[in-house]
């Protein structure tokens, strides 16, 4: 059998095969990978100071300089913890651009992967172990903090990041979780935006963790911060019905439509009702909402009321609100399925909700913040898409808004 050092390829190419037969891993201490790649690491390495020496030696201001020994140490691949044995020179003058003087990492893929795991809610002890597991790798929960928290900056980058002059509509609406202040879990509600642009492209505009529930207040201030960041005319804002947020989208976007969403009114609305009537309650709810214009819808209202006289909280519920409820009324049908409700970003919600179930709370609002960009991230496959069949849309856009829309698309 060759020693390690007078192995061919060939050699460790049949060793490998031997190996996976056997049933060894991969990677790890006893991976069948792991001395392949220890081979490979300490010959690019020799090389490497074999042309520093060489350099040195055709530079006559340079000292005297060999090779004198070698050192140990251990470094930690996408395949597992390798112990390596480079070369060192006499004079120290070598530094390796392969392994750093300081570096013990070269799984470029590791933090991704820490990342990735983070972004669907595994805890800071379970990637650790799950890492070690999968791969040899002994990482401490505190050196998972880190890497982590190192994404903080492309939060911020993310959330100042510009925006485009003109959205076709934008979503709101905000999602709760539980951070840990001053050694008490408390819920704060995390604020979203989510948008469609003027050629139908999905995305997140804005997301920011507020402190304590969901205010008013809090959403002006995130309002003020899509105009500062480059948003000038949204068309159509789409909401839940938070008292004072009509006012708020009026006082930054005067010239800006506000729909308040239709699936909430319905929910909303089955409250109080005999649960033998909810069905058909919300059956004729629906002729409300799916009539052909406003006046049918206003005549559809009137029918509910006289059909169900003993539910009046459920008419006064609907006239209450009524401007905000019609404003989908306006637009043709695709642009009306596309702002009727909120349900776009629910589904964002959703897979908020998926990945942080199995967490109880948050040490900070930075950590919370931090969990959902990546998780974000993580599922943007998933709310990136475009909006279906939006050249329809695009014309019932121009047919209501002529040059307002259409000087956007010639950008």
């Amino acid at each position: 059998m060759a020693n390690e050092k007078d192995k061919t390829f060939a050699d460790f190419e049949s060793d490998i095969i031997t190996g996976l037969m056997s049933g060894k891993p991969l990677g790890g201490t006893e991976g069948v990978l792991t001395g392949l790649i220890k081979h490979v690491i300490e010959k690019s390495m020799n090389a490497e100071l074999r042309e520093h020496l060489e350099l040195e030696a055709n530079n006559p201001d340079a000292l005297p300089n060999k090779r004198n020994g070698r050192a140990n140490k251990k470094v930690n691949t996408d395949f597992g913890p390798t112990e390596i044995s480079p070369s060192r020179d006499r004079m120290g003058t070598y530094e390796s651009a392969i392994v750093g003087k300081w570096q013990h990492d070269l799984a470029p893929n590791m933090s991704q992967q820490i990342l990735s795991l983070y972004a669907r809610g595994n805890s800071y002890q379970d990637i650790s172990n799950h890492l070690h597991e999968m791969f040899g790798h002994v990482i401490s929960p505190a050196s998972i903090t880190g890497i982590v928290n190192e994404v903080w900056d492309d939060v911020q980058a993310w959330q100042k990041r510009a925006l485009q002059t003109c959205y076709v509509a934008v979503f709101m609406d905000a999602i709760h979780f539980n951070i840990r202040l001053e050694g008490k879990s408390t819920s704060v509600a995390t604020y979203l935006f989510y948008g469609v642009d003027v050629h139908g492209y999905r995305d997140i505009l804005s997301m920011y963790t507020g402190r304590g529930a969901e205010s008013t207040s809090q959403w002006s201030v995130l309002l003020a911060d899509l105009k500062e960041r480059g948003a000038e005319d949204i068309k159509v804002f789409i909401a839940d019905g938070l008292p004072g947020l009509v006012d708020a989208v009026g006082t930054y976007f005067p010239a800006s439509r506000f729909q308040r969403c239709i699936v909430h009114k319905v929910r909303n609305s089955v409250v109080g009702v005999d649960f033998k009537d909810r069905r058909e309650v919300c059956k004729d709810l629906r002729s409300v909402y799916t009539a052909m214009d406003e006046d049918g819808a206003v005549e559809a209202l009137k029918a509910f009321e006289l059909k169900w006289d003993k539910y009046p909280h459920v008419v006064r519920l609907w006239q209450k609100d009524w401007t905000e409820l019609m404003v989908f009324m306006s637009f043709g049908p695709q642009m009306r399925r596309l702002i009727y409700t909120t349900n776009a970003l629910e589904n964002v919600n959703r897979h908020l909700r998926k990945a942080t179930k199995s967490k109880g709370s948050w040490p900070s609002t930075k950590s919370l913040m931090i969990q959902v960009y990546l998780t974000l991230q993580a599922t943007k496959p998933a709310w990136a898409k475009t909006v279906r069949n939006f050249a329809a849309v695009q014309r019932e856009l121009m047919e209501e808004y002529g040059e307002e829309y259409t000087k956007y698309l010639e950008c």
